[in-house]
């Protein structure tokens, strides 16, 4: 009986055949999307928190300071008493 041989031929890795550098070109399209919706995520996330930073009340000591400026600025005439009525309003609510 006859045996039946089979060659394979195993040619090296050819990065510049045209079936190869599409593959190249779609890792790189791949890997420039992955870079710009990280960038993307990044700079929302810095967005996101510098927007909850500046929606934070002002603490107590900032207020009192806030409030002794407002008042000095009522008692030299520069504010009138409802002008400081409102802007007290502002910075205590």
């Amino acid at each position: 009986m006859p045996t039946l041989e089979i060659k394979t031929m195993i040619t090296p890795f050819d990065p510049l055949h045209p079936q190869n550098l599409m593959v190249w070109l779609a890792l790189f399209v791949l890997l420039v999307a992955i870079i710009y919706r990280v960038v993307k995520l990044v700079n929302t996330s810095q967005e996101h928190s510098k927007s909850v930073n500046s929606n934070k009340p002002a603490s107590n000591t900032d207020r009192i300071d806030q409030l002794e400026r407002l008042n000095k600025l009522r008692e030299s005439g520069a504010l009138s008493d409802a002008e400081y009525e409102v802007e007290k309003k502002k910075i205590l609510s």
